[in-house]
């Protein structure tokens, strides 16, 4: 995603406050700081289209699923299972999540190749704000952005 984004935008520091929201964003959202259920009916999407999302369930669901833990008062899961479900997590499956990591992966690559070849193909690289050109005035003029 990053890659994609640093191909888009004209200046690195806008590309870096862009990934930092859009991770921010998509960290909030993936089921740890807020659970699914709950999320407000209009961001129920985030929580599938955070690919932070994949990568946390699928180690939920190793590090916890089939453990047993000790009987203490700070302790409110007796087992893996009750973790995964206060998470809402039971039905989760790494193979599957690594499966749509893997897609997520090909499929930003290949819009990053698209961008880089848009860009270099019809920009020449540069990208550039188009302005009429004033009355009397013999050229096109463009400034970069």
């Amino acid at each position: 995603l990053a890659q994609l984004v640093s191909h888009v935008v004209p200046h690195f520091v806008i590309g870096m406050a862009i990934m930092a929201g859009l991770f921010g964003f998509f960290m909030l959202f993936m089921g740890f700081m807020i659970v699914p259920s709950d999320f407000p009916n209009w961001l129920g999407w985030t929580y599938n289209v955070a690919f932070h999302t994949y990568s946390w369930r699928s180690f939920m669901v190793t590090e916890f699923q089939g453990k047993t833990f000790e009987d203490s008062p700070q302790n409110p899961f007796k087992t893996g299972k009750d973790v995964l479900t206060y998470f809402e997590i039971e039905d989760a499956s790494p193979r599957n999540d690594m499966i749509v990591l893997g897609c997520y992966a090909v499929a930003l690559h290949l819009l990053s190749f698209v961008v880089l070849h848009i860009r270099y193909s019809f920009f020449k690289g540069e990208i550039r704000k188009y302005m009429k050109p004033q009355q009397g005035a013999t050229k096109e003029i463009a400034i970069d952005v």
